[in-house]
């Protein structure tokens, strides 16, 4: 099924202003931000994405760079796999042509969190 990333240039011009850092997709969906994220971060940098859908964690599991994590977990439960100061907070609304019983459905948002000073705790 085709899904188009919403405001996927400004979203990451938002929220990477630094090639170096710890960034947190907090929704992988079918990882549109992820890989333009993973495409401007150096490799230097961290990217942790959160999805609870097993097809998105399957399709997350395809993604190579060693500089990235998938968890299934809610995003909700972020604090239990980072103590972080919050920078900067994106919310995007997801414009996902997927199926209304997909964990991805319409009535879900996208949220994007850049991390200063994050700390894994896994």
């Amino acid at each position: 099924m085709l899904h188009f990333p919403v405001l996927l240039e400004e979203s990451v011009d938002f929220l990477v202003n630094k090639k170096e850092g710890s960034y947190i997709d907090c929704t992988y969906g079918r990882g549109g931000h992820t890989q333009k994220i993973l495409e401007t971060i150096s490799s230097n940098s961290q990217l942790t994405s959160f999805d609870k859908d097993s097809d998105a964690i399957e399709h997350a599991n395809n993604i190579q760079n060693t500089n990235f994590k998938i968890i299934q977990d809610s995003f909700s439960n972020i604090n239990k796999y980072f103590e972080f100061k919050l920078g900067k907070v994106l919310r995007t609304k997801n414009n996902s042509n997927l199926p209304t019983n997909s964990t991805l459905d319409k009535k879900n948002s996208n949220y994007f969190c850049k991390c200063y000073e994050s700390t894994c705790k896994y």
